[in-house]
């Protein structure tokens, strides 16, 4: 694995006890409005700590995948809540959502991470990551999600200025991007 993932957080944020779920993405704008704490957890007024995430583990597992994993260990999952009413009329199933089953069209894997019982059933099924497009306002980037602070490593917090035309603190892109052309072409005085 040797693509470049960047992770953001809040200042508060201790690299050496991380907790929580690490969203991830190659590139750092799909990143956005994530912090250790979750989605839109982030105060806008304040720029963003980041830091490069080294992967340790040697597969990432799709969504799907997950999913699939954590059905067969036992998890009630449904796609839709119409999915439980059917299981519930054929007698498979008995209860009410929140507490008794997962929707998830209610539950993007980002928040199903949240869940002590949904990690624990990706340890048993050896899963470490997961990657998916997930659904944001009108955007789906492609996101990485580590919650066991024993698959990656962090480097950083990394150098940050603000984005062209930014409008928030925490529209910001890495000081030294090498994809992001620096020089003035004008004369130098």
């Amino acid at each position: 694995m040797t693509e470049k993932l960047y992770t953001r957080v809040t200042p508060d944020f201790d690299p050496s006890a991380p907790t929580g779920v690490l969203v991830c993405a190659a590139d750092l704008t799909d990143t956005y409005g994530f912090s250790q704490n979750g989605y839109d957890s982030v105060d806008y007024d304040v720029e963003p700590h980041v830091y490069e995430v080294i992967l340790s583990v040697n597969r990432i597992a799709s969504e799907e995948e997950a999913i699939a994993a954590a059905r067969a260990l036992g998890m009630s999952i449904y796609d839709t809540h119409d999915d439980f009413e059917r299981s519930v009329a054929a007698g498979k199933a008995k209860g009410k959502w929140p507490n008794d089953y997962i929707c998830l069209e209610e539950e993007p894997i980002n928040r199903l991470l949240e869940r002590e019982d949904f990690r624990a059933a990706m340890a048993e099924a050896a899963i470490g990551a997961i990657q998916d497009y997930v659904v944001i306002t009108i955007d789906q980037p492609l996101l990485t999600m580590l919650w066991n602070p024993e698959t990656y490593r962090l480097l950083g917090p990394l150098a940050m200025v603000p984005a062209a035309g930014a409008d928030s603190a925490q529209d910001v892109r890495l000081a030294h991007d090498p994809t992001v052309s620096t020089s003035n072409s004008g004369p130098r005085r």
